[in-house]
């Protein structure tokens, strides 16, 4: 992926070779152009694909004394799409920097700037955190890098472990917050301008999920539906308008299939989709990509291709992610030999559907009592019976509990009227963000991946929407229904109907599927899974299991009790329990130590291509001198 990396030094404690190492480092995934800016306490640099337009130019201002560079899509403010770029990413981050304007700004990106005349380097991220910036301070120095690795690359960051975000992965699989599987590197918060000078480190957020402004909608319900599929096939439009070589991921589901319906032209519009033989995601999507004209092909694959993606998947997404969610990761490459930025799916679900709508937060009384619930939802992976011997020495001492107070302590922080509203601020914030991120990390090591669903246009009218509509998919089946009825002929893998199916039908097969879990119907229930880890674990991955976790390499970290490892490995391959969760948990950990803290690179041996990219360097000081003011006939300042 493209990324931004940089320091800010003022007593010059770095090394000398602090940007060469940090570019090095984000090197290895981006084999385009790196660009550095040198100051005499700082230094931005960016590896950029060259993708987006303005991605990678340095962004200078006259008026403000301002300059830096950017990653990522920027589209035109309130809803001009025909602004330029470099344009509209020089008024957002130089020369009106205000909480309503960084807040119009349309895309993923991130921003770094040095401010000539405050003397300080800003930092700036999107409204949903799309492209992470991650940050370490080392005495005087801060450091930061869109990639954990590159932060520590200048080897002053002292790789130790967070308990209490192993204890999270351990428990839950996905982090929250600030934390990274690293004590010493946090991840900077979403829709923030966090600036580094002589007064320390200051954040000042500029927006925040508001999803009390709902209200009764003035439109009927089809008419609210209509509208949406109109803001959907904008932001559709808005990225193939930047980017004409996009590619559609296609699963059996809703969001990826909306999506293709919604390109200008579906025939010229590549689809891929992975899966097991016999899975209703490989059926239905090729269906899909028939009835829509889509070039289409489909990719079958079993366990054995985590042998060969475990550690490569553990290193991209540097142990946020469970080894279990890596299914991309064996096609990101014939993907990127058909278009340049896929169109992702990535929280259609969540921001279009209902399924972060559920009664049990939807219905409470105290934010309390909703994160109660939120956490009995996630924390299903370690089972009662390994809970009280699962931690080792290292970790004990913080324990489960330490995990569940700093989840619920996120929840009460989010914003919200009630406790439905924090618990969707919550989730997109911390689930979405931490978690459902980790394929679109993935993706990026090959092809750009990009998120209609968050154009802000549409996000803000959905997000103003009563829950009751889009609980349930009602409003998302009504909205293919009006404006997508070829992609509503298909049937949904959820329910094994067509999409556009009366919701009472939808309802009733929803009901059904729950019903035959324990009966011998449960093969046909089972044909909605795309992957099979549990038996998987017990056939071609019980090598990578076994090998990895019960390895004297890995009980002798003590993390884990050796004892409760051994008990989980062999439940599980004796069949007295499905463990393969907690599994793909713990070898995600397992596997982050040895790349990250043992730095073992030798598990990445014939994956990666170390490549020697030279470094564009421009000196800062030449930047600040063109940049020194003087006053033109108008009273305007102007350049010298």
């Amino acid at each position: 992926m493209s990324g931004l990396f940089g320091y800010y030094d003022p007593q010059h404690v770095l090394p000398p070779d602090a940007a060469e190492a940090m570019a090095r480092a984000i090197a290895v995934e981006v084999d385009r152009s790196i660009m550095v800016l040198r100051g005499r306490s700082f230094a931005i640099g960016c590896a950029s694909k060259g993708i987006y337009p303005g991605e990678g130019q340095v962004l200078t201002s006259h008026r403000s004394r301002r300059y830096g560079l950017y990653v990522g899509r920027l589209l035109g403010f309130d809803g001009d799409d025909q602004s330029d770029a470099v344009t509209a990413a020089r008024t957002a981050f130089l020369d009106a920097p205000t909480p309503s304007r960084l807040a119009s700004a349309n895309g993923p990106f991130a921003a770094a700037i040095w401010d000539g005349g405050a003397g300080c380097l800003e930092l700036i991220t999107d409204r949903y955190g799309m492209y992470p910036i991650y940050a370490a301070g080392y005495g005087s120095a801060f450091l930061f890098a869109q990639q954990i690795k590159a932060v520590m690359a200048p080897g002053v960051v002292a790789a130790e472990i967070d308990p209490v975000a192993l204890v999270l992965m351990a428990a839950i699989g996905e982090l929250v917050g600030d934390l990274t599987p690293l004590r010493t590197v946090r991840l900077l918060p979403a829709a923030c301008k966090i600036a580094i000078g002589e007064k320390g480190l200051t954040h000042h957020p500029y927006w925040h999920h508001d999803f009390g402004r709902m209200k009764e909608p003035a439109e009927t319900f089809r008419q609210t539906a209509q509208r949406t599929g109109r803001l959907l096939r904008h932001a559709v439009r808005r990225i193939c308008n930047v980017t004409p070589a996009v590619g559609v991921p296609l699963s059996g589901g809703l969001d990826s299939r909306v999506l293709l319906a919604a390109v200008p032209d579906p025939g010229r519009t590549p689809s891929f989709t992975w899966g097991i033989r016999g899975c209703r995601d490989l059926a239905y999507a090729q269906a899909a990509a028939a009835v829509l004209g889509s070039p289409h092909r489909s990719f079958e694959f079993d366990g054995g291709y985590l042998q060969e993606c475990a550690a490569l998947g553990v290193w991209l997404t540097e142990g946020q992610l469970p080894c279990t969610d890596f299914h991309v990761l064996p096609f990101v490459n014939h993907v990127a030999q058909q278009c340049q930025v896929i169109l992702n799916g990535y929280a259609g679900d969540a921001v279009l559907g209902g399924n972060f709508i559920m009664p049990a937060w939807r219905h409470a009384d105290r934010p309390q009592e909703a994160a109660t619930a939120l956490w009995r939802w996630r924390n299903g992976a370690v089972a009662e019976t390994y809970r009280g011997s699962l931690l080792g020495p290292r970790l004990i001492s913080h324990g489960w509990e330490s995990a569940r107070s700093s989840f619920i302590e996120q929840y009460v922080r989010s914003p919200g009227t009630t406790p439905m509203d924090m618990a969707m601020a919550f989730l997109l914030d911390n689930r979405v963000r931490r978690r459902t991120s980790g394929g679109t990390n993935l993706m990026r090591w090959a092809v750009e991946s990009d998120q209609p669903f968050f154009d802000n246009d549409l996000f803000d009218h959905l997000a103003q929407l009563p829950y009751a509509w889009r609980f349930r998919h009602r409003l998302y089946v009504e909205v293919l229904r009006e404006c997508f009825p070829a992609a509503a002929s298909v049937r949904w893998q959820r329910t094994g109907l067509p999409a556009g199916a009366p919701f009472w039908t939808a309802w009733l097969s929803l009901a059904a599927h729950r019903l035959v879990r324990t009966t011998p119907l449960a093969a046909f229930q089972k044909r909605k899974a795309v992957s099979n880890f549990a038996g998987w674990m017990r056939g071609p991955l019980r090598g990578l299991v076994q090998t990895t976790l019960l390895s004297r390499q890995a009980l002798d970290r003590n993390l884990f009790d050796p004892a409760a490892v051994r008990r989980i490995v062999n439940d599980h391959m004796d069949g007295r329990a499905d463990n393969s969760t907690l599994l793909g948990h713990l070898l995600a950990i397992e596997l982050f130590c040895r790349l990250f803290i043992d730095a073992d690179r030798s598990l990445l041996d014939g994956q990666l291509t170390a490549r020697t990219v030279p470094a564009e360097s421009v000196n800062a000081e030449a930047i600040e001198r063109s940049l020194l003011p003087y006053k033109d006939n108008a009273g305007l300042t102007a350049p010298g």
